[in-house]
């Protein structure tokens, strides 16, 4: 999600600053939604790593898609297992 965020914020100064020619109608529907998306997935995975955390109080439709996104980040990844203490485990091992 780093790589594509990036190459969308490139994609658009280079619209903005003329370099690349682009239709308003094809800006609308594709590059817009695209950013969202890519935003929206790149806050996810930052907040789901513990880089970023949203604000509890922050209800913005694009938060709370992140805190969405997250939260199924984290039922999809959630550990099959249960959490073990390291005296557990060594002696686990040592048995």
């Amino acid at each position: 999600e780093s790589l594509k965020l990036e190459i969308a914020l490139i994609v658009s100064e280079l619209i903005s600053k003329g370099s690349i020619k682009a239709s308003k109608n094809r800006i609308e529907n594709e590059l817009i939604p695209f950013l969202k998306r890519t935003i929206e997935r790149f806050g996810a995975y930052s907040s789901f790593v513990g880089f970023w955390y949203p604000s509890e109080e922050d209800e913005r439709q694009i938060v709370r898609n992140i805190k969405i996104h997250t939260a199924k980040l984290e039922m999809e990844h959630k550990p099959k297992t249960k959490a073990q203490k390291v005296e557990n485990l060594h002696h686990l091992i040592t048995a």
